[in-house]
């Protein structure tokens, strides 16, 4: 009886460790594409096809759009109420007096203007919602929606979610807000089986559990790292998945440290998949000086690995930033290691490390140049 009871103890204890390194961060990050990658509406425009394209070019997982109405009722992708910043007159002139998306017809959105982008070709018109997650569907990305419109009756929100439905099926796309039409969407509508995304600092915790079957998303620019940490803790200790956004390395960090499940960035990208071009792959920070003689990239990313101990000063393209201690997870001995990546539009690879301390050592190291190309 001891050796049965042994054993079974012995299954158990196996089933144990089998359950915990399974929930042990075995299920990646996946990396949101705020409104595309469109780099500033230089590249392709702001919440345009082309950018849902160059999104899954570089390994992207979901994208994140917004939604307004023309003024005879036609739903299209739009940030801002007006499209004075990410428009431009069909003739490519800048837009001089303040023109509202719910002002304009459709037809006269998609006649009179076109979406800002340095190129003249990827100067597209304004696409539908439809238009926009039909190519989502075709470049398998996870949509999160996000309704510009405070709708008191919830009309808009159906339909929105009438065109996701018949595009991706019920559980094939996510709605957020600030928790306007999340709401009216669970207590006015009464619809609790589609996902939704609700803004922590925009809301209260308490009314986010409230609305069940959502994600949480905490800002890494809204919170300090010691309350980015513990609220992050929190909701994943309740069940929640998590969101957060981040454009560059101090608030990158702060996200390696913690379970996040979704990743939300304008600037950077996912970890290095093998896609693209690889020029450069430099092991020793000594070699990182071969990138200036590789010229301007018009499209491309920089992918840093480190494990190092003490203090220094690194530039990738246009960002510069401090390591030390505080940053990246512990490596042993003394050490921390790091990740970051971030995307380059028609600039030099710029890749510098500058030591800020006497004692700054690189245990290890991989620097990436990798090339997308930008025909589509």
């Amino acid at each position: 009886m001891k050796r049965i009871s042994g054993i079974f103890l012995s299954i158990t204890l196996l089933l144990l460790v089998i359950s915990a390194c399974a929930s042990d961060e075995t299920v990646p990050r996946k990396w949101i594409s705020h409104r595309g990658v469109d780099l500033n509406h230089t590249i392709a425009g702001e919440n345009s096809l082309e950018a849902v394209a160059y999104a899954r070019m570089v390994g992207f997982d979901c994208i994140e759009t917004d939604v307004r109405t023309t003024s005879d009722g036609i739903l299209v992708c739009m940030h801002d109420e007006t499209i004075n910043r990410t428009c431009l007159n069909k003739d490519g002139s800048e837009i001089q007096e303040k023109t509202r998306v719910c002002d304009l017809t459709f037809d006269e959105l998609r006649s009179g203007y076109k979406l800002k982008a340095d190129r003249e070709d990827m100067r597209t018109q304004v696409p539908t919602l439809e238009e926009y997650l039909a190519c989502c569907k075709e470049n398998g990305l996870l949509v999160f929606i996000e309704p510009k419109l405070k709708d008191q009756t919830g009309e808009n929100y159906l339909r929105i979610m009438e065109i996701a439905d018949r595009i991706f099926g019920r559980d094939g796309y996510i709605i957020t807000s600030n928790n306007f039409a999340n709401d009216v969407i669970r207590n006015t509508l009464g619809i609790s089986d589609v996902k939704v995304m609700t803004i922590l600092y925009q809301t209260t915790y308490e009314a986010i559990q409230a609305l069940g079957n959502s994600v949480m998303a905490i800002s890494s620019t809204r919170f300090s790292k010691e309350d980015f940490a513990k609220n992050m803790e929190k909701a994943v200790a309740d069940g929640f998945e998590t969101e957060s956004n981040t454009d560059n390395f101090p608030r990158m960090d702060m996200i390696n440290k913690a379970h996040v499940d979704y990743i939300s960035t304008d600037l950077l990208l996912p970890d290095y998949k093998g896609l693209g071009n690889l020029a450069y792959d430099l092991r020793s920070p000594s070699k990182w000086n071969k990138l200036g003689k590789h010229g301007q990239v018009g499209f491309g990313a920089l992918f840093l690995e480190m494990t190092y101990a003490g203090e220094a000063e690194i530039t990738l393209g246009k960002q510069t930033f401090t390591i030390n201690d505080s940053n990246g997870i512990d490596a042993g001995n003394g050490f921390r290691t790091i990740s970051f990546q971030i995307l380059l539009y028609q600039e030099d690879p710029v890749a510098e490390i500058k030591a800020m301390s006497s004692g700054f050592n690189v245990k290890d190291s991989r620097l990436r140049l990798v090339e997308f190309p930008q025909s589509l």
